[in-house]
């Protein structure tokens, strides 16, 4: 029995740890380390997004959409500062976008995690952008020469 209360103690201690490194619950941000190695066949895409999202938004011709503040999203990223997100001011936020990758119609956060969870602890939707495989295959195409065009 006393093994069993320690298991258990231990166990709260860390979920407890978790919650805290990774205080997502009140942005509806849910972590899910187990579908990076899914999600890896689209780091193309991935890549332009962080590094060249002008370049691509001007391509694909994506418009912005409204995403409700209720709607869970999904995180590959394991380290969520909400400091950060809670010293956040308008023109940080305004800095970037928010982008989100549907992958077997679940949102996954490819940029912006700190601006959307600044959107939901201040109760607001989010403006974002949101891309598929298909947008991974026109990546792929014409910036990786990757397949046919």
């Amino acid at each position: 029995m006393v093994f069993i209360n320690y298991m258990n103690l231990q166990e709260n201690i860390r979920r407890i740890l978790r919650e805290e490194l990774n205080n997502r619950g009140d942005c509806n941000i849910m972590y899910v380390p187990e579908q990076l190695s899914k999600l890896y066949r689209f780091s193309n895409l991935w890549d332009m997004v962080v590094n060249e999202i002008d370049e691509l938004i001007e391509v694909s011709q994506l418009e912005k959409e409204l995403l409700p503040k209720d709607i869970t999203v999904y995180s590959v990223q394991e380290k969520f500062d909400t400091d950060y997100v809670k010293r956040m001011d308008d023109e940080r936020y305004n800095k970037s976008d928010i982008s989100l990758f549907k992958y077997k119609n679940k949102l996954y956060i490819i940029d912006g995690h700190h601006r959307l969870c600044y959107d939901r602890i201040n109760n607001r939707d989010s403006y974002v952008y949101i891309f598929d495989k298909d947008d991974s295959q026109i990546v792929d195409c014409i910036f990786y020469g990757i397949g046919d065009c």
